[in-house]
């Protein structure tokens, strides 16, 4: 097993394009034969209702759930990870690095109009979660760019989701 991974985190408020972006990143990868994780941390945590009153979103819980299975993307040599994740604190960012011992972190926080996040969230979400997540976007996304969560900014509009895959993979120096 080699030392540290290094692994980048993206992250941004809902509708931004993690996922997308994610996807799109490991498929270059793929095509470049480079062995890599794709995690996508909110889906760890998917119990409704929540487990745990003081953990509404079961972040804690997509953590554990991480930490544990961490070691099996270890175990079979990845020498990268892509790590998808709504990042709304730094403790949670603390928390993370926890759950992904060995690793080097670089977060690359997404940003997107809102009105393309809120198009986003149109297209893909249902009943309630719809009116939840379109309350949400904007309230979050100045969340996280107060925290300054990121060490990297990178904008994902209408941008052609290879294009931002490629500006993030260039600058890791992973292509």
């Amino acid at each position: 097993m080699p030392g540290r991974i290094p692994v980048v985190v993206v992250t941004g408020t809902i509708g931004v394009g993690k996922t997308a972006i994610a996807m799109t990143m490991s498929e270059l990868l793929h095509e470049s034969d480079i062995r890599h994780g794709l995690l996508e941390v909110d889906w760890l945590g998917e119990v409704y209702p929540a487990p745990y009153p003081e953990d509404p979103y079961s972040t804690r819980f997509a953590m554990r759930n991480l930490a544990a299975i961490w070691p099996n993307f270890l175990e079979v040599g990845i020498t990268r990870a892509i790590v998808t994740m709504t990042l709304e604190n730094h403790q949670e960012l603390h928390d993370l690095r926890r759950a992904l011992a060995s690793s080097d972190l670089t977060v690359v926080r997404l940003e997107a109009s809102s009105e393309v996040r809120a198009e986003r969230i149109r297209n893909r979400e249902l009943g309630a979660l719809l009116k939840l997540f379109l309350e949400k976007t904007d309230p979050l996304a100045e969340k996280i760019a107060s925290y300054g969560i990121g060490d990297v900014v990178v904008r994902n509009d209408r941008q052609k989701p290879q294009d931002v895959a490629d500006e993030i993979l260039n600058s890791l120096g992973w292509l």
